[in-house]
């Protein structure tokens, strides 16, 4: 696995999953740390142009359903940038809770308990 590689690289040997254990991070347990891992994947930047501004690509839409937060995003401009977010996004399901669902021109994050 490449992440395990690159966890062990880091020093965050914590994050590798044994499978007997879940030690991804939670909201509720390691807000600071799951939030910035969150916004980090996330940040427009590294995923998008750098004069392009992530709102005139994608729409963001955040929800509550029952005790989850859903957020979810779309493309709103015929751009690809929506494909490089959401390469992104599909890596947080090895360290952060959630779960990335995608659909035809966006995805939503999922935040689990």
């Amino acid at each position: 696995m490449k992440n395990k590689e690159i966890y062990k690289k880091y020093g965050l040997c914590e994050l590798i999953q044994d499978g007997t254990e879940d030690k991804r991070y939670s909201l509720q347990k390691d807000s600071l740390l799951f939030f910035l891992g969150l916004m980090d994947t996330l940040e427009p930047l590294k995923a998008l142009k750098y004069d392009v501004k992530v709102l005139d690509v994608v729409d963001l839409e955040v929800r509550q359903v029952d005790e989850k937060i859903h957020m979810i995003f779309k493309e709103n401009n015929g751009d690809t940038y929506i494909e490089n977010l959401q390469k992104r996004a599909q890596g947080l399901v090895d360290w952060l809770k959630v779960q990335v669902n995608d659909f035809n021109n966006g995805f939503e994050i999922i935040i689990l308990q």
